[in-house]
């Protein structure tokens, strides 16, 4: 009987840690969104040490190409062909032309092509190291994730149903104060 109130214990546990994970990856991407950032996992090492591989990089959207300032650091999409964000620091503007230089501070030289203001989503404001390493990992296999919740939880009822539960017995015995 021990055996089984392990096991049960060790399904809510297990249950109960896996939900609190989901909740907590969410809220890394819904709180930021609901002030007007967005969250981009950082896949390339080209930012190091500023903003490591694997972070979770926060970006406020409410910046355009003609307010970003030498120094920034600057999500852009690359052209109409690739609608990835990629994630470099600002070297210099030139504001007539409306173009930016940018620059992975790991990276020996600029980028060859300058960003256009258009192309400019925003700057990074904070990041979270390994986070978008783990998030990424979780968009990835949604499915196992959710089959492996499910199977908890369906194994969790069942073993719930058939175990039986402890009783809360009266110690004292009847006739004593």
């Amino acid at each position: 009987m021990r055996a089984r109130f392990a096991m049960r214990r060790v399904l809510v546990v297990g249950m109960g840690a896996m939900v609190v994970l989901a909740l907590a990856l969410a809220g890394l991407v819904l709180i930021p969104a609901a002030c007007g950032f967005r969250a981009y996992a950082v896949t390339s090492p080209s930012m190091a040490p500023a903003i490591p591989l694997g972070s979770l990089a926060f970006v406020d959207e409410g910046i355009s190409g003609a307010q970003v300032q030498p120094d920034d650091i600057v999500a852009f999409t690359q052209g109409d062909t690739d609608q990835s964000v990629c994630v470099h620091r600002a070297v210099s503007i030139e504001e007539r032309g409306g173009l930016i230089e940018t620059k992975g501070d790991a990276n020996e030289s600029p980028d060859m092509r300058p960003v256009p203001f258009e192309e400019v989503t925003g700057t990074v404001r904070a990041h979270i190291p390994h986070v978008g390493t783990a998030l990424s990992w979780v968009s990835a296999h949604k499915v196992t994730l959710a089959a492996s919740m499910l199977t908890l939880a369906l194994a969790s009822a069942a073993l719930g149903s058939f175990l039986p539960r402890q009783r809360c017995t009266d110690h004292r015995s009847k006739g004593h104060a």
